[in-house]
């Protein structure tokens, strides 16, 4: 049985909700990019972190360049494609349904890619 790793980048951000405004995502962010170079058999653990953090900043590009190195460095198995899979929806919608400021959204007519 593993153990589940520290994750000091998910204990600075606190919550995965911008609005509540408790944690530190650019600390968070650091965190995890430091825990993914120094634990590189977790690194993809790490790296959805940090992706947390992007996207709880207001930053979903960042998001998905950190998306893409932790698919590259995750198990293909198990729940990582899941998770990898519900963190990209949620950025593409942060990047393409929401105005700046977070006080109103549209919808859009774009082809939205098949998560399996």
């Amino acid at each position: 049985m593993t153990t589940e790793p520290t994750r000091p980048g998910l204990r600075l951000l606190k919550s995965l909700v911008a609005e509540e405004r408790i944690g530190r995502p650019g600390a968070a962010r650091e965190q995890a990019l430091a825990a993914a170079q120094a634990d590189a058999a977790n690194a993809h653990v790490h790296l959805l972190d940090a992706a947390y953090a992007a996207l709880v900043a207001g930053e979903p590009r960042a998001a998905d360049r950190l998306l893409a190195q932790c698919e590259a460095t995750a198990p293909s198995s198990g729940p990582w494609p899941r998770r990898i899979a519900a963190t990209r929806a949620w950025s593409r919608w942060t990047d393409r349904g929401w105005y700046l400021g977070n006080f109103a959204a549209e919808t859009l007519s774009f082809d939205a890619p098949l998560f399996e």
